[in-house]
């Protein structure tokens, strides 16, 4: 596990455990990460006896980390959270060869709103079709349950979907698709969907272990950004405190110089009094010094 982003984490987390729990998501993605080396590897060997050659299985092993690598070194940068979303779903549409991705939020009271998509060239992102992104985001949130973290529809017309929905998936462009969701700690934060606008599409076990797994590197990019802004937060409340403590300090410092001030001077003014105060000898020179 790279040390410099466990670093970043151990300055980020505000106590032991919220660093063990996001250790525990980086631990869990290296496992997924080498469950998907093995499976490559499987794969390979059972193909060694088929047509396909053996040159192209290491050609996808070979795009996969490369991508997988790029996407966890803009997550351990300074880019911002938007950013990295961006070039996960760019990425993810480049390495499964499919006309669209997008990723969906979630939220706790069940809505669901549109985030971010990559397209291939000729088509229109689902930002610039408004009435077609709100039915379909309301499909896609209806559709996937929070309990399985993934889904995959082969043929949008052959899964017993509404006409309804089958049409709405024919404007978009799509007949199939493959959805993983994505998680920010232990919460359903919202849905990675890879979609595929071709005749039919046969979702493999590797294009669904690179979906999770990118889905899972946009999980530890969105927990790392909650992590930073809860740091800034705590590090606006300890300057606000320090502010207030700072004033508070002087006003005592004030206070306690006015006290100062004021105990001097009732002490010198009764000595003043008791100096002026008439005596019979001053009186008595007074008289006899006095005009006739």
């Amino acid at each position: 596990m790279d040390s410099s982003l466990l670093d970043q984490i151990r300055h980020l987390c505000r106590d032991r455990a919220a660093y063990e729990h996001l250790k525990a998501i980086l631990v869990q993605q290296e496992r997924v990460h080498q469950l998907s080396w093995e499976e490559r590897y499987e794969k390979l060997m059972s193909d060694q006896s088929s047509d396909t050659p053996t040159s192209n299985i290491f050609s996808n092993i070979i795009a996969r980390e490369k991508a997988l690598a790029q996407l966890a070194n803009a997550i351990q940068g300074t880019l911002s959270l938007n950013s990295v979303l961006q070039m996960a779903v760019q990425i993810a549409r480049k390495l499964l060869e499919v006309d669209r991705v997008a990723i969906f939020r979630r939220y706790a009271d069940g809505r669901g709103e549109y985030t971010i998509d990559a397209i291939t060239s000729g088509l229109t992102s689902l930002a610039h079709m408004p009435e077609r992104q709100l039915l379909l985001v309301r499909h896609m949130i209806e559709s996937i349950d929070t309990d399985n973290s993934s889904q995959t529809i082969e043929s949008i017309s052959d899964f017993g979907f509404s006409s309804h929905i089958v049409t709405l998936f024919e404007q978009v462009g799509i007949s199939s698709y493959a959805a993983n969701n994505i998680y920010a700690g232990q919460e359903v934060w919202g849905t990675l969907v890879a979609f595929h606008g071709g005749i039919y599409r046969s979702w493999s076990e590797s294009d669904r272990t690179s979906l999770s797994l990118i889905a899972t590197q946009i999980g530890i990019a969105i927990s790392l950004n909650n992590l930073r802004l809860q740091s800034q937060e705590l590090t606006d409340d300890l300057q606000a405190l320090q502010t207030e403590l700072d004033n508070l300090q002087q006003t005592v410092a004030e206070l306690a110089e006015q006290e100062f001030k004021s105990t001097i001077t009732s002490e010198i003014t009764p000595s003043a009094e008791q100096m002026t105060e008439p005596t019979p000898d001053n009186i008595a020179t007074e008289i006899i010094h006095a005009p006739t």
